[in-house]
């Protein structure tokens, strides 16, 4: 058996950084992220790696994602902003907390 800090996929960390990045901040679709890496990278991956590689990276920032709602949740008083944006045929919600 390999060490547990080989990713099970035999995919790094940079590689799952950068299909977050796509996916996430530049809202790609995985068939949009398939082609971006094949292009940019020479790295031809399946749809369903690449939907594996999300929810890697979903799994490994689920903690202090909910560390960071604790502590909004416990303010006194939070400064918000909410931001819509379009994303395919609907529109999607950016909010934003300050404590």
């Amino acid at each position: 058996p390999l060490p547990a800090e080989v990713p099970s996929l035999g995919l790094g960390d940079r590689l799952a950084a950068v299909v977050a990045r796509f996916s996430v901040e530049h809202r790609q679709s995985h068939r949009m992220v398939k082609s971006l890496l094949a292009t940019k990278f020479s790295v031809q991956l399946s749809r369903g790696s690449i939907n594996r590689l999300r929810h890697q990276v979903s799994e490994a920032v689920a903690a202090p994602v909910e560390q960071a709602q604790q502590y909004v949740q416990g303010q006194g008083f939070v400064h918000s902003d909410e931001t819509s944006f379009s994303q395919g045929n609907g529109d999607g919600l950016l909010y934003m907390f300050q404590g």
